[in-house]
């Protein structure tokens, strides 16, 4: 007589690491604004593993191009598998070094039991980074104080003094203009070329109204948002000669007329 049953077997399959770790792109193309800094993350790289457990860690390849030096990759806490790669130091878009890009090799390995060595488990890609201009800089007058002793009887159109500025954004290509800040000069006397910075008198000098004027120059940059930075002029009026020429000669007829009424 046969006895039949019935039983259950449970099988756990445990996961090792025989699948190697690929970046999701071979070769990633990024641009990166100059003023992120250590703190910021400049891009994700992301990896693909089809284990279930990995402990991944990143590098960059030393010497494997410019600027390697500069940069490192440090793991996810959390989300998606990747690697965020962080600047070490800061980006400087006026360093010509920097305006010309950097790239550099990246590598990541899920630890296989021969660490960096086991080539299975590691993969590699290149990193190309472009870097992007931020209005950083504000323009810089090579001279930003002139002053002037004119006579009020100067003409219009006079060439006073010129005023010259340079950015540094843009690998100094950056466009600079020009003007007279208004409430420095709320009766338009003086005048700016907006691209020259050559300043001249628009308008009449006159000692009774104001002695001295202090206008202010402005030079503002292209940028987004623009960067301005002021010069100052100033101009100390003086009597003209003709007119002290005419006080004189009232002078000497008062004379003239109080010594004939003294005399009579």
């Amino acid at each position: 007589m046969s006895h039949k049953g019935t039983g259950t077997v449970l099988v756990e399959v445990s996961d090792v690491n025989d699948v190697p770790p690929r970046f999701s792109k071979p070769e990633w193309f990024l641009d990166i604004s100059e003023k992120l800094t250590p703190e910021n993350i400049l891009a994700t790289l992301t990896v693909i593993d089809q284990d279930i457990s990995n402990n991944f860690t990143y590098r960059v390849i030393p010497g494997s191009g410019k600027g390697w030096e500069m940069f490192q990759v440090k793991g996810r806490v959390s989300g998606a598998p990747g690697g965020d790669l962080h600047v070490m130091q800061p980006l400087d878009y006026e360093n010509e070094d920097h305006r010309k890009g950097f790239k550099f090799k990246v590598q990541v390995s899920d630890m296989g039991e021969e660490g960096w060595s086991d080539k299975y488990h590691v993969d590699s890609a290149w990193v190309n980074l472009c870097l992007v201009d931020a209005n950083d800089n504000a323009p810089i007058f090579i001279r930003d104080h002139t002053q002037l002793t004119l006579p009020e009887n100067t003409p219009r159109g006079t060439l006073l003094a010129t005023f010259t500025a340079n950015d540094r954004d843009g690998g100094g290509r950056s466009k600079v203009r020009y003007s007279v800040d208004p409430a420095s000069d709320p009766s338009g006397i003086f005048g700016v070329n907006d691209t020259n910075g050559t300043v001249r008198l628009n308008g009449s000098l006159d000692r009774e109204k104001n002695t001295i004027h202090t206008v202010l120059i402005l030079a503002t940059d292209d940028g987004a948002p623009p960067r301005t930075t002021t010069a100052t002029l100033v101009i100390d009026g003086k009597e003209a000669e003709n007119s002290k020429h005419e006080q004189f000669q009232d002078l000497q007829k008062e004379k003239e007329v109080w010594s004939i009424e003294k005399e009579e």
